[in-house]
């Protein structure tokens, strides 16, 4: 009986170790999948306009290039849209030291339906460039990521 008892005693105990053990285990795994989705979330914008606003809450300057071409130019410094069309070449977006702190954002598609357009990254761009969303965004890669790193701590 005494043996039986002991037997009895160490099985619960056991039963009790495994049950801890399996619920960390569960605990660990929905954290970790948890975290995968939060930093791998997709970066989404609709519109040029809505990135600009993003970025000029961030502080950021913002350039847009005149009318016929679309785009808008993003910096982390105080430059003219001359500078940066003088420094810059859409062939090699992130490529050169001169991309530094320097972003060119393209929409892929028109919001409009009655006048559909729609860029092709593969066909105009050359470098280092992300799609987010419906926009294309190139040049600096570092200053992509320190964007999207916002961008995931307010989504």
């Amino acid at each position: 009986m005494l043996l039986l008892n002991a037997l009895l005693r160490r099985s619960k105990r056991a039963a009790l170790v495994s049950a801890i053990v399996l619920l960390g285990g569960i605990l660990l795994f929905a954290s970790i999948q948890c975290a995968r989705q939060h930093s791998s979330q997709q970066i989404a914008f609709a519109t040029a306009e809505e990135l600009q606003s993003f970025a000029e809450v961030h502080g950021l300057h913002c350039q847009r290039e005149p009318d016929g071409f679309g785009g808008v130019f993003i910096t982390d410094f105080r430059v003219s849209l001359q500078e940066i069309s003088a420094k810059t070449c859409k062939a090699n977006c992130g490529l050169t030291p001169e991309w530094k702190g320097i972003l060119w954002i393209k929409q892929l598609r028109s919001p409009a339906q009655d006048a559909p357009w729609r860029f092709d990254p593969d066909d105009n761009l050359g470098g280092k460039w992300r799609i987010w969303g419906n926009l294309v965004v190139a040049g600096d890669e570092e200053f992509m990521d320190r964007l999207e790193a916002w961008y995931r701590q307010e989504h």
